[in-house]
């Protein structure tokens, strides 16, 4: 008797279904996959190991993250997780203890580059270097000011990168002052 084909199932870890990246990121899914024998799981979380003392909005937050424990090698073939959306408020210490429960599973980090793991990045220097050379030679900008995130955030080091090499390439010398380094929240009140 021959054995039963079973359709691969692919997980979707994303940050809510409510916000544009999120709805973006699971359209795009849903786009690739619709011709594909392929079922997919969407698991709509929140932040992981978002401070506790966050404030009373985020204090039952951690009860949408349980979806998080539902995939294992047994219920799934693989597993995409936008780790720049639900990572962002953690430190990649607490990235990789997360990303460690799904060991054994397949997986694919979105915009967040981590060793050992496979990830799809958008091509953030074109868009950045754009915008920051049309300031400086269209617009004769000699202070340009930019709002980034933590250094452990790798998504944000790498932006902040990029601003400070063209900043070089245009001889505009770096000023502390003129760079803030927000936990990139809605409740930041640092930038």
């Amino acid at each position: 008797m021959e054995k039963t084909r079973r359709r691969k199932t692919i997980g979707l870890l994303v940050g809510g279904v409510s916000d544009n990246y999120s709805i973006s990121v699971i359209r795009g899914m849903q786009e690739v996959i619709k011709d594909k024998d392929v079922n997919i799981v969407i698991l709509p979380g929140k932040y992981i190991f978002r401070d506790k003392d966050s404030g009373q909005r985020y204090q039952w937050e951690y009860q949408y993250n349980a979806l998080f424990s539902l995939p294992n090698a047994d219920n799934i073939d693989g597993l995409i997780i936008a780790a720049s959306s639900i990572c962002s408020l953690t430190t990649r210490k607490n990235m990789e203890k997360f990303l460690g429960l799904y060991s054994g599973i397949p997986m694919v980090l979105i915009e967040e580059e981590l060793e050992g793991y496979a990830s799809v990045r958008v091509d953030d220097e074109s868009g950045l270097r754009a915008g920051l050379e049309y300031l400086i030679e269209q617009e004769n900008c000699n202070r340009v000011c930019m709002i980034g995130g933590d250094d452990d955030n790798t998504v944000a080091l790498a932006r902040k990168k990029i601003y400070l090499k063209v900043l070089e390439e245009n001889g505009i010398p770096f000023e502390e002052r003129y760079f803030a380094a927000g936990n990139l929240s809605e409740n930041d009140t640092q930038v």
